[in-house]
């Protein structure tokens, strides 16, 4: 047990912390993913500002307005992370694409 303010917390809660930071780092860098290919397609920036809007509503409000555990909000935590990782895959496997386009054209227009 530790003792935080004037309230006691077992291991698991104070897990339940470190849990949630390491998703909201892989939310956050999805996020920003999104938000570097709005730069070229304005629409994405609704979808980034969306998603990024719905996580900090939900997270926090389910946390305190509702009966759930604080693991049960950690899992809905986990799927926004795991969409943000899906964004991070696909986000992957375009630039490469990306790249390797450019690189043919370079070699197409150079050679």
């Amino acid at each position: 047990m530790a003792i935080v303010g004037t309230e006691t917390q077992n291991f698991s809660e104070m897990l339940a912390g470190a849990v949630e930071r390491n998703l909201a780092v892989c939310i956050h860098v999805g996020s920003a993913l999104l938000v570097m290919h709005s730069l070229r397609n304005r629409w994405i920036l609704g979808i980034a500002i969306s998603f990024h809007t719905i996580v900090d509503f939900v997270a926090p409000t389910l946390g305190y307005y509702s009966s759930l555990t604080v693991w049960q909000v950690e899992s809905i935590v986990a799927i926004f992370a795991a969409v943000a990782l899906v964004i991070m895959c696909v986000e992957k496997i375009f630039l490469s694409k990306a790249v390797e386009i450019k690189n043919i054209g370079c070699v197409l227009e150079c050679g």
